[in-house]
Protein backbone atom coordinates (compact mmCIF):
# COMPACT_ATOMS: atom_id res chain seq x y z
CA UNK A 1 0.00 0.00 0.00
CA UNK A 2 1.05 3.39 -0.68
CA UNK A 3 2.15 5.62 2.38
CA UNK A 4 2.59 9.08 2.36
CA UNK A 5 6.15 10.43 3.98
CA UNK A 6 5.74 13.25 6.35
CA UNK A 7 8.53 15.09 4.83
CA UNK A 8 8.14 18.18 7.03
CA UNK A 9 8.33 16.18 10.41
CA UNK A 10 11.69 14.27 8.90
CA UNK A 11 13.20 18.25 8.02
CA UNK A 12 12.19 19.51 11.50
CA UNK A 13 14.23 16.45 12.98
CA UNK A 14 17.06 16.61 10.26
CA UNK A 15 17.26 20.53 12.00
CA UNK A 16 17.39 19.30 15.51
CA UNK A 17 20.01 17.36 14.42
CA UNK A 18 22.15 20.09 12.85
CA UNK A 19 21.84 22.21 15.63
CA UNK A 20 23.60 19.63 17.66
CA UNK A 21 25.98 19.18 15.54
CA UNK A 22 26.72 22.55 14.72
CA UNK A 23 26.58 23.89 18.32
CA UNK A 24 29.19 21.04 19.16
CA UNK A 25 31.64 22.35 16.83
CA UNK A 26 30.82 26.19 18.29
CA UNK A 27 31.53 24.86 22.08
CA UNK A 28 34.75 23.46 20.55
CA UNK A 29 35.77 26.31 18.69
CA UNK A 30 34.54 28.16 21.40
CA UNK A 31 36.39 26.38 23.91
CA UNK A 32 39.72 26.65 22.74
CA UNK A 33 39.11 30.53 21.47
CA UNK A 34 43.20 32.35 22.01
CA UNK A 35 41.64 35.66 23.42
CA UNK A 36 41.00 33.85 26.93
CA UNK A 37 44.69 33.94 27.58
CA UNK A 38 46.61 37.04 27.90
CA UNK A 39 49.87 37.54 26.34
CA UNK A 40 51.50 37.65 29.68
CA UNK A 41 50.41 34.21 30.80
CA UNK A 42 53.72 32.79 29.66
CA UNK A 43 51.99 31.04 26.20
CA UNK A 44 54.57 31.29 23.45
CA UNK A 45 53.25 30.66 19.72
CA UNK A 46 54.64 27.04 19.32
CA UNK A 47 53.01 25.91 22.93
CA UNK A 48 49.26 24.49 22.63
CA UNK A 49 46.34 26.45 23.50
CA UNK A 50 44.44 24.56 26.78
CA UNK A 51 40.62 23.40 26.26
CA UNK A 52 38.67 25.54 28.38
CA UNK A 53 36.01 22.80 29.37
CA UNK A 54 33.92 25.46 31.27
CA UNK A 55 33.01 27.47 28.10
CA UNK A 56 32.48 24.28 26.00
CA UNK A 57 29.69 23.02 28.44
CA UNK A 58 28.68 26.24 28.90
CA UNK A 59 27.61 26.61 25.28
CA UNK A 60 27.17 23.02 24.30
CA UNK A 61 24.06 22.75 26.74
CA UNK A 62 22.08 25.18 25.38
CA UNK A 63 22.65 24.07 22.10
CA UNK A 64 22.36 20.36 23.06
CA UNK A 65 18.55 21.87 24.68
CA UNK A 66 17.54 23.05 21.35
CA UNK A 67 18.54 19.97 19.17
CA UNK A 68 16.46 17.95 21.45
CA UNK A 69 13.55 19.95 21.96
CA UNK A 70 13.68 20.42 18.26
CA UNK A 71 14.10 16.67 17.71
CA UNK A 72 10.79 16.04 20.18
CA UNK A 73 8.96 18.49 18.27
CA UNK A 74 9.66 16.85 14.88
CA UNK A 75 8.86 12.83 16.44
CA UNK A 76 5.36 14.42 18.00
CA UNK A 77 4.20 15.93 14.70
CA UNK A 78 5.84 12.60 12.70
CA UNK A 79 3.46 10.56 15.38
CA UNK A 80 0.66 12.71 14.85
CA UNK A 81 1.20 12.09 11.17
CA UNK A 82 0.82 8.56 11.43
CA UNK A 83 -2.09 8.34 13.98
CA UNK A 84 -3.68 10.83 11.19
CA UNK A 85 -2.57 8.29 7.89
CA UNK A 86 -4.18 5.25 10.42
CA UNK A 87 -7.62 6.97 10.75
CA UNK A 88 -8.01 7.98 7.30
CA UNK A 89 -7.34 3.99 6.32
CA UNK A 90 -10.14 2.89 9.33
CA UNK A 91 -12.69 5.62 7.80
CA UNK A 92 -11.59 4.65 4.06
CA UNK A 93 -12.38 0.34 4.91
CA UNK A 94 -15.48 1.44 6.93
CA UNK A 95 -16.83 3.73 3.99
CA UNK A 96 -15.87 1.41 1.04
CA UNK A 97 -19.03 -0.97 1.84
CA UNK A 98 -19.47 -1.43 -2.01
CA UNK A 99 -23.33 -2.76 -1.19
CA UNK A 100 -26.14 -0.38 -2.95
CA UNK A 101 -27.65 -0.21 0.18
CA UNK A 102 -28.60 3.37 1.54
CA UNK A 103 -26.87 4.25 4.73
CA UNK A 104 -30.08 4.68 6.50
CA UNK A 105 -30.82 0.71 5.82
CA UNK A 106 -27.15 0.45 7.41
CA UNK A 107 -27.69 2.31 10.58
CA UNK A 108 -30.80 2.21 11.55
CA UNK A 109 -32.69 4.14 14.33
CA UNK A 110 -32.13 2.44 18.06
CA UNK A 111 -36.42 2.86 18.54
CA UNK A 112 -36.98 2.23 14.99
CA UNK A 113 -38.13 -2.07 14.72
CA UNK A 114 -38.84 -3.07 11.43
CA UNK A 115 -41.85 -5.59 10.93
CA UNK A 116 -40.90 -8.96 10.19
CA UNK A 117 -40.37 -9.93 6.50
CA UNK A 118 -40.09 -13.36 5.12
CA UNK A 119 -37.22 -14.50 2.92
CA UNK A 120 -38.34 -15.18 -0.98
CA UNK A 121 -37.76 -18.60 -2.98
CA UNK A 122 -35.31 -16.14 -5.04
CA UNK A 123 -33.68 -15.06 -2.28
CA UNK A 124 -33.27 -18.70 -1.09
CA UNK A 125 -31.90 -19.65 -5.28
CA UNK A 126 -29.48 -16.66 -4.38
CA UNK A 127 -28.18 -18.11 -1.09
CA UNK A 128 -28.00 -21.38 -2.97
CA UNK A 129 -25.50 -19.88 -5.55
CA UNK A 130 -23.37 -18.26 -2.73
CA UNK A 131 -22.21 -21.14 -0.77
CA UNK A 132 -22.46 -23.89 -3.51
CA UNK A 133 -19.86 -25.54 -1.72
CA UNK A 134 -21.46 -25.38 2.19
CA UNK A 135 -24.10 -27.04 3.50
CA UNK A 136 -26.93 -24.71 4.41
CA UNK A 137 -28.04 -25.71 7.85
CA UNK A 138 -30.36 -22.60 8.49
CA UNK A 139 -31.75 -19.35 7.05
CA UNK A 140 -32.89 -16.39 9.61
CA UNK A 141 -33.72 -13.06 8.30
CA UNK A 142 -32.40 -9.95 10.77
CA UNK A 143 -34.66 -6.93 11.36
CA UNK A 144 -33.98 -4.96 8.93
CA UNK A 145 -34.83 -6.25 5.52
CA UNK A 146 -32.35 -7.75 3.27
CA UNK A 147 -29.94 -9.50 5.63
CA UNK A 148 -29.86 -12.57 6.62
CA UNK A 149 -27.72 -14.94 8.89
CA UNK A 150 -26.88 -17.92 7.37
CA UNK A 151 -25.91 -20.99 9.43
CA UNK A 152 -23.25 -22.80 7.28
CA UNK A 153 -21.05 -26.12 7.70
CA UNK A 154 -18.36 -27.48 5.19
CA UNK A 155 -19.66 -30.28 3.14
CA UNK A 156 -15.82 -32.20 3.53
CA UNK A 157 -15.35 -31.18 7.08
CA UNK A 158 -16.15 -32.43 10.54
CA UNK A 159 -16.07 -29.08 12.11
CA UNK A 160 -18.51 -27.19 14.06
CA UNK A 161 -21.14 -25.10 11.71
CA UNK A 162 -20.61 -21.04 12.00
CA UNK A 163 -22.88 -18.21 10.61
CA UNK A 164 -22.72 -15.38 8.17
CA UNK A 165 -24.53 -12.66 7.05
CA UNK A 166 -25.29 -11.79 3.68
CA UNK A 167 -27.38 -9.13 2.06
CA UNK A 168 -30.07 -10.52 -0.53
CA UNK A 169 -31.99 -7.82 -1.84
CA UNK A 170 -29.15 -6.95 -4.95
CA UNK A 171 -29.35 -8.93 -8.06
CA UNK A 172 -27.01 -11.60 -6.63
CA UNK A 173 -26.37 -12.63 -2.64
CA UNK A 174 -23.38 -10.56 -1.44
CA UNK A 175 -21.54 -11.95 1.88
CA UNK A 176 -21.04 -9.13 4.48
CA UNK A 177 -17.41 -8.40 5.45
CA UNK A 178 -17.53 -5.98 7.96
CA UNK A 179 -16.92 -7.25 11.29
CA UNK A 180 -19.29 -4.33 13.27
CA UNK A 181 -22.90 -5.02 10.95
CA UNK A 182 -21.72 -8.94 10.96
CA UNK A 183 -21.34 -8.86 15.09
CA UNK A 184 -24.58 -6.74 14.82
CA UNK A 185 -26.63 -8.93 13.16
CA UNK A 186 -25.49 -11.99 14.85
CA UNK A 187 -26.06 -10.73 18.15
CA UNK A 188 -29.84 -10.19 16.62
CA UNK A 189 -30.36 -13.18 16.07
CA UNK A 190 -29.09 -14.73 19.29
CA UNK A 191 -31.26 -12.24 21.23
CA UNK A 192 -34.30 -12.82 19.05
CA UNK A 193 -34.33 -16.50 20.07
Amino acid sequence: MYQKINYLSYAIIAVGIIIILFGLFTSIEIATFEDYYEPSSGLEEAEEIPFEWSQFYYSFIESLEAGIVTIGIGFISLILNQGNQLRRKQIKQLSSFSLSVSKKELVPSVYQREETWDIKGEDERKIDELYKDKAILEIHPTMEEGFVVVTLKDFHGEGNSYQRVVYISSEKAEEIKQPALVEKYIKQLNNAG
